[in-house]
């Protein structure tokens, strides 16, 4: 009975983890090409946020902690803490990161879904790439 318990435990754990960033990866593309500028801790993999939107192609503009997704001159970041407020459409995004030599790292996957992208692990080869999300009816 406790094996059954042991193996059916291991079993979820490995289904649930199997949505995560590889623990070794060490690749990030975005849009099919090599982004440098990305930093893994743990099964996270965190972005520069102007880093991640000029790779995306968006504009942005900035007013203190919010970032206004779509318009503007696509300013250096400055000022950042550890979390912005992203707009979107219209849409609020609260994106909490670390800052890592001056500059704010968010959660790609947090990142790329508040912008419209989506996050694709590779399991196998370690490679994450981030793509521009496809409508789809149902």
């Amino acid at each position: 009975m406790l094996k059954r318990f042991i193996c059916g435990a291991f079993m979820v754990a490995a289904l649930c983890g199997s949505a995560t960033f590889p623990a070794q990866a060490d690749e990030l593309y975005i849009r099919n090409r090599a982004f440098k500028d990305a930093y893994f801790l743990g099964d996270t993999a965190y972005v520069p946020v102007d880093g991640f939107l000029k790779a995306v192609r968006v504009p942005w503009s900035q007013n203190g902690s919010v970032i206004v997704v779509g318009e503007g001159g696509s300013p250096d970041l400055e000022g950042l803490g550890e979390s912005i407020t992203l707009m979107n459409a219209g849409k609020r995004h609260e994106i909490v990161g670390l800052v890592k030599d001056g500059r704010l790292y968010v959660p790609t996957k947090t990142i790329a879904k508040a912008v419209g992208y989506t996050v694709i692990v590779n399991n196998d080869t370690g490679v994450v790439d981030v793509i521009q999300s496809r409508l789809t009816n149902d």
